[in-house]
């Protein structure tokens, strides 16, 4: 068995498909669609242009059947989340980014 996740960019709005790419990465899994700037391709995912059926089968295909791509993009998926995600490195960034504020 094998678990593939498709995402996409709509009408739902940017932040809310972040924070699902995001906890889609967070688990371990290699994303299909999804957000750009999670998403590195052929990395961490799979990006197809919006509304493209074919584009997003064919990439679905492709992971389907390669156990260990889909493997690998899942860890570099979940490597990616923590340090870039991870709730201590946000914290941190939004502290520096406040402190600028205050000095500026």
């Amino acid at each position: 068995m094998c678990t593939l996740l498709a995402g996409r960019r709509g009408n739902d709005g940017l932040f809310t498909r972040f924070i699902t790419s995001l906890q889609e990465s967070q688990a371990g899994f290699g994303v299909v669609g999804g957000v750009p700037e999670l998403v590195a391709d052929g990395v961490s995912g799979l990006l197809v242009p919006a509304g493209n059926l074919e584009a997003l089968s064919e990439a679905m295909a492709q992971l389907g059947c390669d156990a260990s791509r889909r493997a690998a993009m899942g860890k570099a998926a979940r490597q990616t989340a923590l340090e870039r995600f991870d709730v201590r490195v946000m914290s941190k960034a939004y502290a520096a980014f406040y402190q600028r504020l205050l000095n500026s």
